[in-house]
């Protein structure tokens, strides 16, 4: 038995038409083949083939005293959970695109908060300048004094462009600890 699905679209004359596409593989995206043609399931993968280019990768230990005073970090995930490729460095946190392409990407850190700090953030950057980020005042606290700020969004990257998730506090003294962090970062089309 195949599995497949009922798609409708309109041809030139703009009648609907209707057809069936089997179902595709675990690694494999449904694809448009331009207009007025139906879909198809291709593969999606890194050139090298191993899967579609991915990584998730935690922080191993807090980093004391990183940022309160407006430092910018990145965040360094030192311990990968899974990767598809090769393109993350756990030392300086880069992401090197294996691929042009769109890519969904994730980060989140748990911070305590620090003497007159009051600005949190967690941002996106590529080829190291910010794209994409969320601030948290320190009325968004958690609970025991901590804050967890997030970001998440899609990035367009050229082959080689670099992707970091990176992390601040301002209005204060250096004195902003991050405790935890968690990136992912996957390549969407």
């Amino acid at each position: 038995m195949t599995t497949c699905f009922l798609v409708g679209i309109t041809d030139t004359t703009g009648k609907e038409v209707q057809s069936t596409i089997s179902l595709g593989s675990s690694n494999q995206i449904l694809t448009s083949n331009g207009s007025n043609e139906l879909p198809s399931f291709q593969n999606a993968t890194t050139p090298s083939g191993s899967g579609v280019a991915s990584v998730s990768a935690t922080l191993s230990a807090g980093l004391v005293n990183a940022t309160g005073d407006g430092t910018v970090v990145t965040l360094p995930c030192d311990t990968v959970v899974w990767q598809n490729g090769t393109a993350y460095n756990t030392t300086t946190g880069h992401y090197t695109c294996p691929q042009a392409g769109i890519y969904l990407v994730f980060g989140n850190c748990n911070m305590t908060y620090g003497a007159g700090a009051t600005n949190y953030n967690c941002s996106i950057a590529l080829n190291g300048t910010q794209y994409i980020q969320n601030y948290n005042t320190l009325s968004n606290q958690g609970v025991n004094g901590y804050i967890y700020p997030f970001v998440s969004g899609m990035v367009k990257a050229a082959l080689n462009d670099v992707i970091t998730v990176t992390a601040s506090a301002d209005d204060g003294s250096k004195n902003v600890t991050i405790y935890s962090a968690t990136i992912q970062i996957s390549l969407l089309a």
